[in-house]
């Protein structure tokens, strides 16, 4: 607990007002912004890096957004600035198709925004308005190098338990 209240290091930017606004944008509309966020959460996060360069396909996830199917949940600095985003696959479950799930596909938050509540504030109310919208499951990935201390008590305090390990191989040259 106390490494989701620990202070910045005295080298992260300051903050002078910290409050969010969390809420549903339009991925289509949100392009702009999320371009170089995007990289910025593939340069820390990709497990390939070295090997894949990102190219997203973007005509698909905008069919995928227009069938309902991506839906991006954002955290915005009072200031307007997008500081926080989960990409979520919302659809009715293969398995179970009366039940509506969601998946991440990516969430990231800015480091400089990483410390106090924010990112359990994200997750929070995303949690509510996934119920509100009737989605009974809700799965969050988590790279295995992410998956440290701090990752996993933020989703166990947000009622979130272990489900699955993905393993991966590289097959290229």
């Amino acid at each position: 607990m106390t490494a989701l209240l620990r202070r910045p290091r005295l080298s992260a930017p300051a903050r002078p007002d910290i409050s969010c606004t969390y809420q549903w944008e339009p991925f289509d509309r949100l392009l702009p912004e999320l371009r170089p966020l995007l990289r910025l959460a593939a340069d820390e996060m990709d497990d390939f890096k070295d090997r894949l360069p990102l190219d997203p396909d973007w005509g698909r996830y905008l069919g995928l957004f227009r069938s309902g199917i991506v839906q991006v949940w954002t955290a915005r600095a009072a200031s307007g600035v997008l500081v926080g985003f989960a990409i979520l696959f919302v659809l009715p479950n293969l398995h179970y198709r009366t039940v509506h799930c969601a998946r991440t596909d990516l969430f990231w938050l800015s480091p400089a925004w990483r410390s106090g509540w924010i990112g359990v504030k994200l997750f929070a109310t995303l949690i509510r308005e996934l119920r509100e919208r009737d989605v009974k499951v809700f799965e969050a990935s988590i790279k295995m190098h992410w998956q440290h201390a701090r990752m996993s008590r933020l989703f166990a305090r947000l009622g979130f338990k272990p489900s699955e390990t993905v393993q991966a191989i590289w097959l290229g040259d």
